[in-house]
């Protein structure tokens, strides 16, 4: 219910794996239209921001981050992805400006800003590699 008052981007993709790119989380309305205006069923959703890149271009609205996403340099989650293939990034030492500057210069055709800072964790092969720096109450989980 809360996805109508939700500005941020969103990113759907379907049972086939194709990612279905919103600029605005309200523009999705709901599984049933998304369903059958795409003809296939939902697996997956995630909103976040801000947008960092659309159709290759940098669109990151510098005006609308915070304090610490404009000058904190931290680690910075980002999701995007380029054709056919899903990047789950995480850029050391960046703000959000940096992240859109990586993502947009490594070609990628839609890309949103995940959380950033002690809230960005890595854990792959059993172990992390980055963080987290405190309890996370969500998670990214990709599985072959």
């Amino acid at each position: 219910g809360r996805i109508k008052y939700t500005t941020q981007p969103l990113v759907a993709i379907d049972d086939h794996n194709a990612p279905y790119y919103y600029h605005q989380a309200i523009d999705f309305k709901n599984q049933g239209t998304f369903e059958s205006t795409v003809g296939r069923s939902l697996q997956a959703a995630i909103s976040n921001g801000p947008a960092m890149v659309e159709q290759r271009t940098n669109v990151l609205n510098t005006g609308i981050l915070d304090t610490k996403q404009a000058t904190v340099k931290s680690y910075r989650g980002a999701f995007g992805w380029k054709g056919t293939t899903y990047y789950l990034m995480v850029v050391r030492g960046a703000t959000v400006t940096d992240s859109a500057a990586v993502m947009t210069a490594l070609g990628m055709d839609y890309a949103i800003n995940l959380d950033g800072g002690g809230s960005t964790a890595l854990y792959t092969n059993g172990h992390y590699v980055i963080g987290p720096g405190r309890n996370l109450p969500n998670a990214i989980v990709v599985k072959p």
